[in-house]
């Protein structure tokens, strides 16, 4: 009998050994799948400077830590980055390998992840739901991290943003394209949206290849006591657009000093506009409309300041008109000086292929009497692609006839 106790004692201490080593082994596991096999890690295969690699076999997901460790996996590859972004160090690379979907917002807070990278090759937006959203929460903060990727594609109607940078400092966005997976996205969405908040949105540089089929390429905006001031964005091709290639909104202190190089948009339709600059002193390098049909509008500015005007050099317009005041230097297509010859009744309306509304038109008739009776010939109107003009006896009857032959002259003086 004391032997069978001593051996029932010692079975239950091995019981409880082996259930505490597997609770242990299973701790690593946090969204662990019944059905999830693991696979075989090499230390050697996984890149040094990684917090977490994301990896897929197509079906699960599954976040390897620095260690070689599993850290976490399943099959909601939302749920599986979010942890291994959450679990990083404030400096730390979230590395995603393959094609990955995710049906919920990826957040990094750069307040806890002020450095934090996140490199992808293909992120596909399955849900009607924000991509990416680096968000420094209270105030403004740095954020020195890096969202670099290949391609980043969103679903039909997409209505949101794909990415958010919200009172963010020096921060980098360097990806090669958004593109749909079918059909566009939404009047609504937007493909990079640089957000001053009631704080600022400053010093960030963004590079994306190709923005396409969305309803606004980028956006720059500010909210009441915020701004978007002084932020890059180059070398970067907008298509398809269906209300703005680039938009800047102007809610809080300013959206001013940003800088655009090498930023093309392509394809703007009638009553939709390519660059539009709400503020002030903004500068656009070699930046381009292209393919723009009659009536779009390529550059249009609200001068909210009384004393800012955009600054243009070696800019190229398309089709369309340009709306606004501006400072521009050797941007091409962008006429200040037109003038021509015409025979017209009252109210007819000219041509004048200038770069905006004509600052001066100048009338001169060829003759001072039609039918017997002194005339008198004037600009009544103008507009950005037209001006209008009237032709009248001097007791003020219009005269109906297309007879009065004019030489004419506009002048834009931004």
């Amino acid at each position: 009998m004391k032997f069978e106790r001593q051996s029932l004692v010692r079975t239950v201490k091995v019981s409880v050994i082996v259930s505490l080593l597997l609770m242990s082994f299973l701790a690593g596991y946090i969204f662990a799948s019944p059905s999830f096999t693991a696979p075989d890690i090499y230390l050697d295969s996984l890149p040094s400077t990684a917090s977490y690699v994301i990896d897929t076999d197509g079906t699960y997901i599954w976040a390897i830590r620095y260690d070689g460790k599993i850290a976490y996996n399943g099959t909601d590859a939302s749920t599986v980055i979010q942890a291994a972004i959450d679990a990083s160090p404030a400096m730390g690379t979230v590395m995603l390998k393959g094609e990955l979907g995710i049906t919920n917002t990826l957040t990094i807070n750069a307040q806890t992840h002020y450095q934090l990278n996140l490199i992808f090759n293909q992120l596909n937006i399955l849900t009607d739901v924000d991509g990416i959203i680096i968000d420094r929460g209270g105030g403004n903060g740095l954020w020195h991290g890096r969202l670099i990727g290949n391609f980043i594609r969103f679903p039909p109607n997409y209505s949101k943003k794909v990415i958010t940078l919200k009172n963010i400092i020096y921060g980098t966005i360097d990806v090669n394209f958004i593109y749909p997976q079918t059909g566009t996205g939404l009047a609504s969405s937007i493909g990079v949206h640089l957000l001053g908040d009631g704080a600022g949105c400053y010093f960030n540089s963004v590079r994306v290849t190709g923005i396409g089929a969305l309803g606004e390429g980028i956006r720059l905006e500010s909210t009441v006591g915020g701004f978007s001031n002084a932020n890059t964005i180059y070398n970067t091709a907008i298509v398809s657009v269906q209300e703005y290639g680039v938009r800047m909104i102007k809610n809080g202190t300013n959206v001013s000093g940003n800088t655009f190089i090498s930023v093309s948009v392509n394809s703007i339709q009638t009553g939709k506009y390519g660059f539009y600059n709400a503020d002030g002193d903004n500068v656009f390098v070699g930046c381009r409309v292209i393919d723009s049909v009659s009536g779009a509008i390529d550059w249009f500015t609200v001068d909210l300041t009384g004393n800012k005007r955009p600054r243009l050099y070696g800019c190229q317009k398309g089709g369309g008109s340009i709306v606004g005041s501006f400072i521009h230097y050797g941007t091409n297509n962008f006429v200040t000086e037109s003038s021509g010859t015409a025979t017209i009744a009252n109210n007819e309306y000219i041509s004048h292929g200038l770069a905006g509304t004509p600052t001066i038109v100048t009338i001169t008739p060829r003759a001072t009497v039609y039918d017997g009776v002194t005339f008198i010939v004037g600009c009544i109107a103008r507009n950005s692609t037209h001006f209008q003009v009237g032709a009248t006896w001097t007791n003020g009857t219009a005269i109906t006839a297309d007879a009065i032959n004019i030489d004419w002259y506009s002048e834009y003086n931004p």
